[in-house]
């Protein structure tokens, strides 16, 4: 009946009432004309004494008082106070997390009345409303939220909530509550209650219970004691399971021109979800898998096997300009299903494939064997702006194929190869081994126009290197490589190549990705105290046991322009990396830690091998991390950043209780471990929670016409005011004024190929 907004809670016991929302269409009242990002403005003689805090945003007034929190609609036209009964009469309220702005009340004809420098507030706390019990109003995403947290032994059925002004209370199917006042409702999302106890996460069943017209409390199911003092901040914005009966894993994911999200991976479930598929049936053994999903993560678009009928594995996914899918990896099967081949037969115990899809994923446009005598895996597919389509990975073949070779000759027990085919899959354009005397292996590309940046990990000390590299020096126990090879009249070069490592080992991956500036990002795993640091690195130590690295190298690969650590004290991997358009870096990965660095977390705590998030820039060095995964084992395997600037990742769980959010699946589905696909927002500061733009703060995140016909309304037809000041701000004047200039940047951007909105601040 109601839609339910999905909510998240991950420490402690929270109840979790999300997104306080006018959910009927309202006047708009003239207020005094200072426009301000939403927050909480401390009281300062501006309102009645009662009041203490005070915020709008949009059409939705809230008062924050000791007893609760009166809601103004309809420019104060109608109120309702949410009044906890019962309650401490006088908590304390603490403000947190300053705004970076006062707000100055200099109207009327008194001057003496006037007030300046009235504080603003991201979040207020109400101290022990109840034992053991507090409630924290904040801000997220243009909206206004609230927490009921509880500490140990905390009793959730003393909480009660009268909606004074409130015509009657309703619960619809979906849990959500709605206030009826008049003609609007107000709309609480369904409560939802996760527990710590044991050293383990659990989530509870929690529901709003009507003790009376206008009274609600909560009904909470029996489970283990809570544990104290945890703090979320909130900002899922989806997650879900994908698998069937058996095991599944993602292991690569691109975003499509129209924002929708696709995951490949394998699976040994005969009963893993498809829609739309091309191949409906499971094939034997390991079998591909591909699956997209829309933007918002909560449908699955198509689903589709590939395979034949032994062992076939995806490691990689890229998707041209027409949102064509590209899907590599390895194949043991004889019967794969090629189709306009450039080698229709296996050649070896496993050889590379390359699919081509149609956009959509309906169909083949191509597939192909690509190997020697010998084993081959793919571990990168990359369209280049050209069309190009360019693999690297691994080969143990002394006749893989060579085209216009740079080497000819197989080096050591595998080499690299990089290889390039035309957008119709054949003839091969190029295919060159690339390694040393020892073991050595391509790991993932970043296509440029006529050519690609390689990287990798090496065991050889003669790994070719170029001169005037950053390091022309193998240091031992195993290095990271980068490398560009160019591609040009028919024929290939390697233009640079360097080292990247310390005297310990560099091991298990090495993800690459250009940033805006055409500079080269390379994040992995080191075992090296002395890899080499910048001056300004976030974490200019080793941390023991094995940490994530990023660098970024100049695009001569000849200056290390910054590199940093990020770890704890166990392990951690960084297994993928994505840059956005402003210089920020995501890296995630696994860790074993229980003290990693986080900043603003959506998980605080590690509860066995957990997944990661961070972002990190050369100016402010780590801007978010968190932990992200259950009880169980949670390994994050690639990572990527869709057109709002939010990063999207998938892997492979073995928990039952994974964080989900308007999850496509919110089960888990057995088989030892099942995929999932993620996605996170409110890393920056404020309402404004992406990049700018989404100005009516709809379910679209790209901005569209109704964000810019909203904006126009509200400067010059007496139009609502944006629910999130920041993000109307879509030029990022310092200032944060609204006027022409955000509409000429909104035009130029949608309508005249001019640059990206900036993101949030």
């Amino acid at each position: 009946m109601c839609k339910s907004v999905a909510s998240l809670v991950v420490a402690g016991v929270y109840l979790l009432f999300g997104s306080t929302v006018l959910s009927a269409p309202v006047s708009t009242v003239a207020s005094p004309s200072f426009h301000v990002p939403p927050a909480f403005v401390s009281n300062h003689g501006q309102w009645s004494p009662e009041v203490h805090f005070r915020a709008k945003v949009g059409d939705l007034t809230a008062w924050l008082t000791p007893g609760g929190v009166v809601y103004g609609l309809r420019g104060a036209r109608e109120l309702v106070r949410a009044r906890f009964l019962d309650a401490r009469p006088a908590p304390v309220m603490s403000p947190s997390e300053p705004a970076g702005f006062a707000v100055n009340f200099l109207y009327g004809s008194r001057p003496d009345a006037w007030v300046a420098d009235a504080g603003a507030f991201g979040r207020v706390t109400l101290e022990q409303i109840y034992p053991g019990i507090d409630a924290a109003w904040y801000l997220r995403d243009g909206r206004l939220e609230y927490d009921l947290i509880l500490a140990g032994g905390a009793d959730p059925g003393t909480i009660r909530m009268a909606y004074e002004g409130a015509d009657t209370l309703a619960i619809c199917d979906s849990g959500d509550l709605l206030v009826m006042v008049g003609q609007d409702t107000l709309r609480e999302s369904a409560p939802v209650v996760w527990a710590n106890a044991g050293g383990s996460r659990h989530r509870l069943d929690c529901r709003f219970v009507l003790l009376g017209p206008t009274t609600v409390g909560f009904s909470v199911e029996a489970g283990p004691a809570p544990a104290f003092g945890l703090v979320i901040d909130p900002i899922l914005k989806y997650s879900t399971y994908l698998g069937g009966s058996e095991a599944d894993l993602a292991t690569d994911l691109a975003v499509e021109p129209d924002g929708s999200i696709c995951v490949v991976g394998q699976t040994s479930s005969a009963n893993f979800p498809t829609l739309g598929a091309m191949d409906p049936t499971y094939n034997s053994g390991l079998d591909i898998f591909v699956a997209r999903f829309a933007a918002n993560g909560g449908a699955l678009l198509t689903a589709t096997f590939i395979g034949g009928s032994l062992d076939d594995e995806a490691t990689s996914v890229s998707i041209d300009l027409d949102g064509n899918i590209y899907v590599t990896g390895a194949t043991q099967s004889t019967d794969f299903p090629v189709k306009a081949a450039y080698d229709s037969v296996q050649n070896g115990e496993a050889d590379v494939f390359l699919v081509k899809l149609a956009a959509g994923g309906g169909s083949i446009v191509f597939a192909t064997y690509l190997g020697g005598l010998e084993n081959e895996k793919a571990e990168a597919v990359a369209v280049g702006p050209n069309g190009l389509i360019w693999l690297t990975g691994r080969t143990e073949s002394p006749g893989f194929p060579k085209v216009n070779a740079i080497d000819a000759t197989l080096n050591g027990a595998y080499d690299a190869f990089v290889s390039l085919f035309p957008p119709a899959g054949k003839p091969l354009s190029f295919s060159t081994y690339l390694g040393g005397n020892f073991a050595d292996e391509g790991r993932d590309a970043a296509p440029v126009s006529y050519g690609v940046y390689i990287s990798g990990l090496t065991e050889s000390p003669l790994f070719p290197v170029t001169a005037g590299a950053y390091d022309v020096s193998y240091n031992g126990n195993g290095d990271m490589w980068v490398a560009k090879l160019a591609f040009s009249g028919g024929l290939g070069s390697l233009s640079y190549s360097t080292f990247l490592g310390g005297t310990g080992p560099e091991t298990d991956d090495c993800s690459i990705n250009l940033m805006a500036d055409g500079r080269v990002a390379v994040a992995g795993m080191s075992g090296s105290a002395d890899f080499p640091v910048s001056p300004d690195a976030f974490d200019p130590s080793y941390n023991d046991n094995g940490d994530a690295t990023i660098s970024v190298l100049s695009p001569d690969l000849a200056d290390l322009d910054y590199s940093t650590f990020f770890g704890g004290s166990s392990y951690e991997g960084a297994v993928g990396t994505a840059a956005d358009a402003d210089g920020n870096i995501f890296i995630v990965g696994p860790t074993f830690s229980t003290n990693l660095p986080l900043l603003h977390p959506f998980d605080s705590a590690n509860m066995n091998i957990d997944g990661f998030v961070a972002r990190l820039n050369e100016r402010d060095g780590l801007v978010f991390s968190t932990y992200y995964g259950g009880s169980q084992i949670d390994l994050i395997a690639a990572a990527v950043v869709d057109q709002a600037g939010s990063v999207v990742f998938a892997g492979q769980t073995s928990s039952t209780d994974l964080p989900v959010g308007n999850a496509w699946d919110p089960t888990y589905n057995a088989g030892g471990s099942d995929g999932f696909v993620a996605k996170l927002y409110g890393i920056n500061s404020g309402c404004c929670q992406e990049r700018r733009g989404n100005i009516n703060d709809d379910d679209v995140e790209t901005p569209n016409i109704s964000d810019l016909i909203f904006l126009v309304n509200y400067l010059f037809r007496a139009g609502p005011t944006p629910p999130c000041l920041l993000e109307a701000n879509v030029d990022g004047d310092p200032g944060g004024q609204l006027n022409v200039a955000d509409i000429t940047r909104m035009v130029n951007f949608m309508f005249r190929g001019g640059d990206p909105l900036p993101l949030c601040p």
